[in-house]
């Protein structure tokens, strides 16, 4: 029997828009568990950005993760958002800072902002809709 064709992988920023779906689904925000949501966040953006740019973004720092993006020449918009994002991760997750959900709200929206500026242009957005940090009160 023939074999049947091989089915394209799945874009970086789909998976990537998914992943954030069941986070912002988890009820961790909700359990008052915001560290835990937080490295959630920052293992959904460390995997985007590995498969779309190639670049190793795991066991590096933010500073280690902006310097491969660098060097594979992301524009400054992506590397500014990037650096905000996680940015402002890096204050939960290792300063203890305890955002108020305004806060969380804005960082959900910069890692789908920074998925949106940096996806494959050849391919259309396939964001899904109501997709703004809904999840999050």
């Amino acid at each position: 029997a023939p074999a049947a064709p091989a089915v394209p992988p799945r874009p970086a920023h789909e998976t990537a828009y998914a992943e954030l779906e069941r986070l912002l689904s988890s009820g961790l925000l909700d359990k008052g568990r915001l560290k835990e949501f937080y490295i959630g966040l920052t293992e959904i953006l460390r995997r985007y950005l590995a498969a779309r740019f190639g670049v190793d973004t795991f066991e590096r720092t933010t500073f280690e993760i902006l310097e491969a993006l660098r060097l594979v020449r992301l524009p400054v918009r992506g590397m500014t958002a990037t650096a905000e994002f996680f940015g402002a991760c890096d204050m939960v997750k290792f300063a203890r800072h305890v955002p108020p959900s305004e806060e969380t709200r804005a960082t959900v929206e910069r890692a789908y902002r920074l998925i949106d500026e940096t996806r494959e242009q050849d391919r259309p957005a396939q964001r899904p809709e109501g997709a703004v940090a809904g999840g999050i009160r």
